[in-house]
């Protein structure tokens, strides 16, 4: 019997890891994929930087909690499109010709 543990990561690398992994993929994916990991956190970090700063730039709720409250929006509305689309990307192979 496993552990917890070892079905959750062995769940978690099924969605982030193609079919057949390592098989299926060539020598500099493993690489490939720290990097584009790394894009994508550092990429939507500075997003969220910049919407704040430009949301205090224009005015927005000065000394209140209306600046934070905007960007939290847009940090969740982001967040919850990029889950979804992890999530679905898994779903849709079912639908895949080949």
């Amino acid at each position: 019997q496993r552990s917890w543990l070892d079905r959750a990561t062995d769940r978690v690398l099924r969605y982030f890891l193609p079919d057949g992994y390592p098989a299926s993929v060539g020598p500099g994916y493993l690489e490939y994929s720290r990097w584009r990991l790394s894009a994508f956190f550092w990429g939507g970090s500075i997003g969220v930087f910049a919407t704040q700063g430009l949301l205090m730039a224009v005015g927005v709720g000065r000394q209140s909690s209306a600046p934070l409250a905007a960007a939290l929006q847009w940090v969740i509305r982001d967040g919850v499109g990029r889950f979804g689309r992890i999530f679905f990307s898994q779903v849709g192979t079912g639908f895949d010709a080949e």
